[in-house]
């Protein structure tokens, strides 16, 4: 029996693929059909944001015609703009997911946040894969 990877989270061999920690589980390597990754964001969209910001920016505008706070309103105004602004360029915190069908039915087989040790893990899948297709 090859083993074609093994981490802290996952092991693959010739016949199964096996995930380790809280959620142990086996699957026939045989037996994985339509085997795709999935990416998952954090966070929603990418025109909420720009409709945020341009609400703020058309604020700042508006602040000269306030008055006498329109100093203190400004800053405000600019200080929420950089939180905004902040938090809308931090990295987004993505999840990978390898996803397949299984006995009939759709399973996450493999989910991380590490894009390394996914990556290892898919090649290693990869090649145990091809691996059992050159056997028939």
């Amino acid at each position: 029996m090859l083993e074609f990877y093994r981490g802290p989270r996952a092991r693959i061999t010739t016949d199964v693929f096996e995930m380790r920690g809280v959620h142990s589980r086996r699957f026939a390597v045989g037996q994985l059909t339509s085997v795709r990754v999935v990416r998952n964001e954090r966070r929603a969209s990418a025109d909420r944001p720009v409709i945020g910001i341009s609400a703020l920016v058309a604020g700042l505008m508006v602040v000269p015609v306030v008055g006498p706070m329109s100093h203190l309103l400004t800053a405000l105004i600019l200080a929420v703009l950089a939180l905004q602004a902040a938090y809308f360029l931090w990295p987004r915190r993505v999840r990978w997911q390898l996803v397949a069908v299984y006995q009939g039915r759709v399973e996450v087989v493999f989910a991380s946040s590490d894009r390394q040790e996914f990556d290892q893990m898919c090649r290693g899948l990869a090649r145990c894969l091809d691996y059992r297709q050159l056997l028939g």
